[in-house]
């Protein structure tokens, strides 16, 4: 069942195959999202490293910095970067 644009009406319907139930009307900008999205974004997007904490590091930034530091600087500095705060880039330990 196909409508015109007009005043904010549906564009479209959603229709149940098998039973031929209305389900619900489509409006201009509405997705269809098919459930292999859905499984996959519960997976890998939505729950992705849960509980895992977050840092901000900037790969060049260390890139760059590699050919200046000792062996002990760069072990220290990988040792402190799970301890900067994803919000601000201050070292922490313990919220």
């Amino acid at each position: 069942m196909n409508y015109t644009n007009d005043d904010n009406k549906p564009l479209a319907a959603v229709i149940d195959i098998e039973t031929g139930e209305h389900l619900r009307d489509l409006f201009a900008g509405d997705k269809i999202v098919q459930s292999k999205y859905d499984e996959y974004t519960e997976k890998y997007y939505v729950n992705f490293n849960k509980g895992e904490i977050f840092v901000k590091a900037y790969t060049n930034t260390l890139l760059n910095l590699n050919p200046y530091l000792t062996t002990r600087e760069k072990s220290v500095l990988f040792e402190i970067i799970p301890l900067i705060s994803y919000k601000d880039g201050i070292l922490r330990y313990d919220n």
